[in-house]
């Protein structure tokens, strides 16, 4: 019988620890994520080939396959989506679009169905807003803006104003005058 108290005893004291433990594990792992997410990543508009590649070939294909015929083609374009969605941010993803002159005008083809476009404009909501919660879109915005020589007010505004939507109404399209403002922008200059 007192065994058996002593193994009742020490199973508790066990448990206690472990549960103790876990705890303090979860709370540091709490404590280095606000510490990493708080610290902005630098802009950096260089990608891997391969993910450039997957790029053209989403843009590639939206624009150039009716609407019937992306339905053929979503688990494809879904899975190139998520692996560049691993490894490449919200930011570097556009400058790469509006940095190519091609993918510029594909965009303003995209544009013309609401479908394609407003499931492109969606896409882009949850990660932007991330860079938004981290504090990061104002000192990205201006760096993007940069890269592509645009203004950069106007990018940061239109990105403030996006994240604002998203807030405020849960607006799935919130970035979309960002996007229309790039495709404005940028393909127009394609033609000069």
């Amino acid at each position: 019988m007192k065994r058996n108290k002593k193994i009742y005893i020490y199973t508790f004291i066990t448990l206690i620890l472990i549960f103790f433990a876990s705890f303090l594990f979860t709370e540091s792992a709490e404590i280095k994520e606000v510490i990493t997410t708080s610290k902005c990543e630098k802009f950096s508009p260089k990608i891997s080939s391969k993910d450039g590649e997957r790029i053209e070939e989403i843009i590639s294909t939206m624009a150039n396959t009716s609407t019937l015929g992306l339905a053929f083609k979503s688990k494809h374009l879904r899975r190139l989506g998520d692996e560049v969605d691993k490894k490449v941010p919200p930011l570097e993803f556009l400058a790469y679009i509006f940095s190519h002159p091609q993918l510029a005008e594909y965009m303003a083809r995209i544009q013309t169905s609401g479908f394609k476009y407003n499931g492109f404009v969606e896409g882009l909501q949850g990660n932007l807003m991330k860079l938004h919660k981290q504090g990061c879109l104002e000192e990205q915005g201006k760096e993007f803006a940069k890269y592509l020589n645009l203004d950069a007010k106007k990018i940061v505004s239109l990105l403030q104003k996006g994240a604002e939507k998203a807030i405020k109404n849960n607006d799935k399209r919130a970035f979309k005058d960002l996007v229309t403002y790039l495709i404005t922008e940028k393909s127009k200059s394609s033609h000069n």
